[in-house]
């Protein structure tokens, strides 16, 4: 009496069989299990396997656990790329702004000597190096190369100019982001900052 009201209570169309159906795999078989299957009525063998395929792929599309973890993966991906290229970008644009205040703030001293001292030399060495970005090239009248003081000369103001220009090489050498998708990362990627200004040196 159990099994036959457990029987009635299976919805129209369904049935219980043990092994009865040719049409239908057990999929209760074996040891443990009772060798009963639910399936449509009837027992066509390839309407038996159409019936469970639809079964499984429905399975499958409620089961969305599998593609939430791949679009989470594709997302911080891409957020992880956008957020290091935005800090390796304003990295550089920040040693940008500060060798240009290096290289102004020099200028100056210049309009006072008439050219780059050695000791304003070594002392601007020393403050790119503390940034990390060494400097590469230094364009202008120094002292160190034997060049002679700029007087400023009202006759004449295009003598009277000074000119600085410096190139330094930031480290460790940015874009490195790019390697995650394959680019090559330029070895030789530097700094050129530079001003001019009138001399007012008026004697040697």
């Amino acid at each position: 009496m159990a099994a036959l009201k457990r029987f009635k209570k299976r919805p129209a169309g369904f049935y219980i069989a043990g092994g009865l159906n040719p049409g239908i795999d057990s999929r209760r078989s074996g040891t443990g299990h009772n060798r009963c299957v639910e399936g449509p009525v009837g027992g066509d063998p390839q309407f038996g396997r159409q019936y469970y395929s639809k079964l499984d792929g429905r399975r499958l599309l409620k089961d969305v656990r599998g593609s939430v973890l791949l679009e989470f993966l594709i997302v911080f991906f891409i957020l992880v790329f956008l957020t290091f290229g935005a800090v390796d970008y304003w990295v550089i644009l920040t040693k940008h702004q500060y060798a240009e205040h290096l290289v102004n703030y020099y200028l100056q001293r210049m309009e006072v000597e008439g050219y780059l001292s050695i000791a304003d030399e070594n002392d601007l060495k020393a403050r790119f190096n503390a940034f990390s970005c060494p400097v590469q090239d230094i364009q202008g009248p120094r002292q160190s190369r034997g060049a002679a003081r700029v007087l400023r000369n009202p006759a004449d103001m295009d003598a009277s100019t000074l000119s600085l220009q410096v190139t330094c090489r930031p480290e460790p050498q940015p874009l490195l982001i790019g390697r995650i998708i394959g680019g090559t990362v330029p070895s030789g990627f530097t700094i050129k900052v530079g001003g001019s200004a009138l001399s007012e040196r008026v004697s040697p």
